[in-house]
């Protein structure tokens, strides 16, 4: 299927925004030949970046519609050639053929003034080609081993982060409570991936976030289609802001792609207080009333508040808060105003920092 992208080309030091209405890399070089003014007798090579920072090289349809799909406005450097000249087997005769250099010999450096060589001067050469002989030959040097600890070689694989799903980045927590990490990824790549795949932690998180160290890829992904993988964690027991980073791994257990990052803050608890109406009515009635009867008034209260602020709990949620006992005794005591709560929670926040 034809489809348009649009480029950005450089070529020594200029640039040029155009539009290709095409998926074939002759018609790419033709427009760059046209815009830049390069000789057909120069051949054109196109280059870009990956998402992991590698220059691609494009000389095919196939590899230019990768790289389509890898970016929505397509980056690409231009470079002119001179042709290679191939060599014809049945070249003329009259062709030069270039003699393979060797060192000099000491004979043709000394010019003897008749034709036949002095005695003493044969000696000398005679004795610098026994030198050269008895020289030891250098052993070669070992192969570097590979050590464990260095970067193995680059996947062929590629992933893009389509979108984090649940919990998402610094999210609030109570202690010890279990959640589930989820991103959206798509195989960028020209290869499926197995099930051999894994998307593994790459950096131990503190606190012991994450329930698992891999999660395996349970069915075959192919290429430019999505798939959403689920991690389980825990958050820790200590409050503060964790991070745990993942990366995927294909059957070679080669990491490829960027890192994925699962960052929440971790908050403790704080035990509820009775809000203006909770400590009038408690004080009018605290005599007729037990623990039980004084634990469901404020049962009931709660359920007033939700019930009466119904929409603006609804709209938190949808900015990415978790509203709780606090937000809702805010919401009444700022009769409802969403954005003064908000604004309140970050200034709590900011001077708790400090």
């Amino acid at each position: 299927m034809q489809s348009t992208t649009s480029i950005k080309a450089q070529f020594n030091g200029q640039f040029r925004r155009f539009a290709l209405e095409s998926n074939s890399f002759d018609a790419l070089a033709a427009t760059i030949r046209s815009i830049f003014t390069i000789s057909e007798a120069l051949e054109v090579r196109v280059r870009y970046l990956d998402d992991e920072g590698d220059e691609i090289t494009i000389s095919s349809d196939a590899e230019l519609s990768s790289a389509q799909t890898a970016s929505g406005c397509l980056k690409i450097s231009v470079v002119a050639l001179q042709k290679e000249i191939k060599q014809i087997n049945n070249a003329p005769t009259s062709v030069a053929i270039v003699a393979e250099e060797k060192e000099p010999q000491v004979e043709s450096a000394i010019k003897p003034r008749g034709s036949k060589i002095p005695d003493f001067v044969r000696e000398i050469i005679k004795q610098k080609k026994a030198n050269k002989a008895e020289k030891p030959v250098k052993a070669a040097k070992p192969q570097k081993s590979i050590d464990n600890d260095e970067k193995p070689n680059r996947s062929v694989h590629r992933v893009r982060l389509v979108a984090p799903r649940d919990a998402p980045d610094c999210e609030e927590f109570a202690t010890n409570v279990l959640f589930t990490k989820s991103w959206k990824l798509r195989n960028v790549g020209a290869l499926p991936w197995s099930t051999e795949f894994k998307l593994i932690k790459v950096q131990k998180d503190i606190g012991a976030m994450s329930q698992v160290d891999a999660v395996p890829i349970t069915r075959e992904v192919a290429p430019n289609e999505e798939y959403e993988v689920n991690v389980p964690m825990r958050a820790p027991n200590q409050p503060g802001t964790y991070e745990s980073l993942w990366r995927m791994t294909d059957n070679e257990g080669k990491k490829f792609g960027p890192r994925l990052i699962c960052k929440i803050n971790v908050v403790a608890e704080q035990p509820d207080q009775p809000s203006e109406e909770e400590e009038e009515f408690v004080s009018t009635s605290v005599a007729s009333f037990d623990r039980k009867q004084l634990a469901l008034a404020r049962k009931q209260a709660r359920e007033e508040r939700l019930k009466k602020y119904e929409a603006q709990v609804a709209e938190l949620k949808e900015l990415g808060y978790k509203p709780n006992n606090q937000y809702l005794r805010l919401l009444a005591d700022f009769d409802g105003d969403v954005k003064r709560v908000i604004a309140f929670m970050a200034q709590k926040k900011a001077q708790a920092k400090s």
